[in-house]
């Protein structure tokens, strides 16, 4: 089906990447185009990856200055030459039949030259996230806005738990310096995707790391976050309903707590009987009648 080139930016990992690069060079689909990017990482981890590349094939290695994740990623892009292409965080690792799980599903699929993404299954921290979306292939036909929502993708913005066509990335970057770059990103890549194929088989393993490339938000990083979000709505064309409304007024509490004051968040009336969860509910019921403001200001 082609070779899948693996994008790992590096970053401070010295205590994890071992076990991320093993998870990757052990897939038992072994057609892999391994890219590290060093981005100017301060410990043992340069040494780490030109070893690895020492005694794999596989692997190559790029070394820059710090430039943060989306630099990473795009040095990757840069260098990637596989059909299709994925991304690891190197805190993280996945199962070693993930790959194969998604190129046995491609070559089953009857239309599989029509398929531009594949999504497999997340663990978060040793949870395993309730997949929202069923297996199959989901033709888009150029209404991604319905399956934005529908399939909750703005709550599955992350480019790890998927393989791509490369082809989708020609002319797109990730945005440098900044963070929460997946979901500025995502919708540019969905606009061009003509079918989606989620899979139950494979998993990728994320696991928190204050130390690792993507840092601790601050209160410009979740002001960044919501934006981001707000923006995927406007490029889609579509207005959040209330589940991804009121995941965006999760994010404006912690901002308000961590010492934001701006409101980025229309008001708007929520449905409480759409919600799911007692505590989403009261907020919703507070929205409705109070405001959103009244309602930062009670829970900051």
């Amino acid at each position: 089906m082609g070779t899948l080139s693996v994008i790992i930016p590096v970053y401070h990992v010295e205590n994890t990447l071992n076990r991320c690069l093993e998870s990757v060079t052990r897939q038992t689909y072994r057609d892999l185009d391994i890219i590290l990017v060093d981005d100017g990482s301060p410990d043992a981890c340069p040494l780490m990856c030109d070893e690895w590349a020492r005694k794999d094939a596989r692997v190559r290695v790029i070394h820059k200055r710090n430039g943060g994740l989306s630099s990473a990623r795009n040095a990757g892009l840069d260098a990637a030459h596989g059909e299709w292409v994925t991304f690891v965080d190197s805190d993280d690792y996945i199962d070693e039949t993930t790959y194969e799980a998604v190129f046995r599903f491609l070559g089953e699929a009857s239309d599989s030259n029509q398929i531009d993404m594949v999504e497999f299954p997340v663990e978060y921290g040793g949870k395993r996230m309730k997949d929202p979306v069923p297996t199959g292939v989901f033709k888009l036909n150029g209404d991604v806005s319905r399956y934005w929502i529908e399939h909750r993708q703005w709550e599955r913005c992350a480019v790890w738990c998927k393989v791509f066509r490369r082809t989708l990335f020609d002319g797109l970057r990730f945005p440098e310096g900044e963070n929460h770059e997946d979901i500025y990103m995502l919708p540019s890549l969905m606009l061009r995707i003509r079918s989606v194929a989620t899979i139950p088989y494979g998993c990728y393993h994320y696991m928190p790391n204050p130390d690792g490339i993507c840092r601790t938000p601050s209160v410009d990083s979740m002001t960044l976050a919501i934006n981001n979000h707000l923006r995927a709505a406007r490029m889609l064309g579509v207005e959040p309903d209330e589940a991804w409304y009121m995941a965006l007024v999760n994010m404006h509490i912690t901002l308000w707590q961590s010492g934001g004051s701006a409101i980025l968040l229309p008001s708007r009336k929520i449905n409480p009987l759409r919600l799911v969860g007692w505590r989403v509910m009261v907020k919703a019921v507070i929205i409705d009648i109070l405001g959103l403001r009244n309602l930062l200001r009670l829970w900051r």
